[in-house]
C-alpha cells in the first residue's frame, strides 16, 4: 500500500468504519480518484472553501499541494481545481459503530 495514499485515504476510512468501501481502490469499492498536484501552493481561507461556515480553523496557512482533479462515481466533480459538483448529488454511506480498526 502506498504510504500517501494511507494518509490521506485508507487510515481515515478505517478510523471511520468505512473501510473497505471507501479508502481503496478495487472491486466492490467506492473511492474517489484524485489526481494530485503536488507543486500547488495556497493558502487556507473561509472565503475560497467549499463549506457552510463562515471560518476555517486553518485560516491563513500557506500549503503545497493539492487537487487538479477528482473524480466520483465516474464523474468529474473538480477541473483544475474549480468545483463542478452540485448540491445534493452526494450519497450517504451506512457504516456500523466500534470500528475493529481502533478498539
Amino acid at each position: 500500500e502506498n504510504q500517501f495514499v494511507a494518509v490521506t485515504s485508507t487510515n481515515s476510512a478505517k478510523i471511520f468504519n468505512l473501510y473497505p468501501k471507501k479508502g481503496r481502490i478495487a472491486v466492490g469499492s467506492d473511492a474517489d480518484i484524485v489526481i494530485w498536484n503536488t507543486e500547488l501552493r495556497r493558502t487556507i481561507s473561509a472565503a475560497t472553501h467549499h463549506h457552510a461556515v463562515n471560518f476555517n480553523i486553518f485560516e491563513g496557512l500557506e500549503v503545497q499541494g493539492g487537487p487538479d482533479y477528482v473524480i466520483s462515481r465516474g464523474e468529474l466533480v473538480v477541473d483544475e481545481g474549480k468545483l463542478l459538483m452540485i448540491q445534493g448529488s452526494g450519497r450517504f454511506v451506512p457504516r456500523q459503530s466500534n470500528c475493529a480498526y481502533i478498539y
